[in-house]
């Protein structure tokens, strides 16, 4: 009898905890919807301070797909800016698989990897088209930059879906300054003596002047292979603010689609939507990237 009550006992016990431990992992581990819970009223006041107040450390990725159906109609080419130490090697992979299984047509100068903007791109059959341009832009002899009056009339604006991708300018500089070493052609240019990349650097923005804005590959290189620096030519006059806010504007019409590597999964998806791809489509394997 004893042993039948004590069993009893220790059942019963057994079920007191098993019931606490399902209802602390239902209300703290448990995924529950949006839905179950009605959303507290916040005033117009409460959500702007809300949103100052997030932090920024690692900011929310937000976009909004309006009218995406539409918008695929009209586009049925691609042209990919490639920036330079951006992660798009990676990106330009997804857009040569893509292309190749549909038969698509690369424009292409006679050297593959780069566009020259002063050279005649490779011919095409007679009543065929470009679709797709996803290389650097160089000239003969020299790095170049993104002149849209040369890629207009091979990939029309109006059939055109125009993108490229920019990264974090801190994560971007080290990677351009040492992957083409840079280092050792500022010293011999300027004839620097210092070895040290902070002495080399210092005494290279010492030299520059001060009333202009300087783009080139070392200061700037992603405005750079934007255009800035012919954008500087054809604004002289303008204040530094406001040739940088001219700048962006103009960028903002030009491109359909600014790509961020620090984000890189999230904008394929979001090239994913607005191109009406499959998901096969955005996949990848990182390619050239530092240890």
């Amino acid at each position: 009898m004893r042993r039948h009550l004590l069993f009893l006992m220790l059942c019963f016990v057994s079920m007191v905890f098993m019931a606490r431990f399902v209802y602390h992992l239902q209300k703290h581990y448990i995924w529950q919807p949006e839905y179950e819970s009605e959303p507290e009223y916040q005033s117009e006041d409460q959500a702007i301070q809300t949103t100052e107040t997030r932090p920024t450390d690692e900011p929310e990725f937000y976009f909004e797909l309006q009218n995406i159906s539409s918008f695929r109609e009209k586009r049925d080419k691609l042209m990919f800016l490639k920036t330079h130490k951006c992660g798009t090697s990676s990106l330009v992979t997804i857009l040569y698989q893509f292309g190749i299984r549909r038969n698509f047509n690369f424009l292409l100068t006679p050297y593959e990897h780069q566009f020259y903007n002063d050279q005649t791109p490779q011919q095409l059959a007679p009543g065929q088209e470009y679709d797709i341009l996803c290389q650097h832009h160089r000239t003969t002899g020299s790095w170049d930059y993104y002149r849209p009056w040369v890629v207009h009339p091979l990939l029309p604006k109006e059939r055109t879906f125009y993108f490229t991708i920019l990264r974090d300018p801190e994560q971007q500089f080290l990677s351009n300054y040492f992957f083409y070493k840079h280092q050792a052609r500022l010293r011999k240019q300027f004839k620097i003596r210092e070895t040290s990349a902070e002495d080399v650097l210092r005494q290279y923005l010492d030299k520059l002047p001060r009333e202009t804005l300087t783009c080139d590959t070392v200061i700037n290189p992603m405005s750079f292979d934007l255009g800035f620096p012919h954008f500087l030519k054809k604004k002289k006059g303008q204040s530094p603010d406001v040739q940088i806010l001219n700048f962006i504007k103009y960028l903002d019409n030009e491109f359909d689609l600014v790509m961020i590597t620090n984000q890189f999964d999230k904008s394929l998806i979001l090239l994913k939507h607005y191109l009406g791809w499959n998901i096969n489509d955005i996949v990848y394997l990182r390619k050239m990237t530092r240890s």
